[in-house]
């Protein structure tokens, strides 16, 4: 028997084309299946990149803070300038865990957040050692530290958040773009079927 068109019975031409019909919506359904997947997978990373660009920014404005409120202190030595330095020392630790949870996907993150850490610890370690010495003496003790202008380890931590923001930022455009061509591809397929 030959397998030429017009030898097959209707019986064999119906049954081929269902199967070819089965075989288009089994393509349509796994490239549909793997794209939504893909889609729900970028959406969870970028939800994570948005909550870090948020802590990150929180974590820098009670770095900026904390250092005002460090100099308010030194000028007046009135303790109650020291809130934002005594909130910094609570919660800095908190913040860098919960960055290092939600960047965990990222294997270039936890080095900058380590190093931020890092950072944070030596301006608040600075500021005891500038509390101790105001509490020591007067103004005139702690001048030259309000005259030096913004604490070096300040300027590092504004450096070091600008290139997580960055990476965040990167990585929001990639899956975005991501995201977009498996959503045309999903489109095209649906419309050629």
């Amino acid at each position: 028997m030959r397998w030429t068109r017009l030898n097959w019975s209707i019986e064999n031409r119906v049954l081929a084309g269902f199967v070819l019909v089965f075989a288009i919506v089994l393509v349509i359904g796994g490239v549909s299946y793997r794209n939504t997947g893909q889609y729900l997978e970028n959406a969870e990373l970028d939800a994570r990149s948005r909550e870090s660009l948020q802590f990150l920014a929180l974590t820098l404005s009670l770095t900026e803070n904390t250092e005002l409120g460090l100099r308010r202190f030194l000028v007046t030595g009135e303790d109650a300038y020291l809130a934002s330095y005594n909130t910094a020392r609570a919660r800095t630790p908190i913040y860098l865990r919960h960055l290092r949870e939600i960047s965990a996907g990222n294997p270039s993150q936890p080095p900058r957040i380590d190093r931020l850490g890092q950072l944070i610890r030596e301006m608040l370690d600075s500021g005891e050692a500038a509390i101790r010495l105001r509490k020591q003496t007067d103004f005139e003790g702690v001048q030259h530290l309000v005259l030096e202008g913004e604490s070096e380890e300040l300027s590092y931590i504004r450096r070091v958040v600008e290139e997580l923001e960055l990476e965040e930022k990167q990585s929001l455009r990639r899956r975005a773009t991501e995201s977009a061509t498996s959503t045309r591809s999903t489109i095209v397929l649906l419309s050629i079927s």
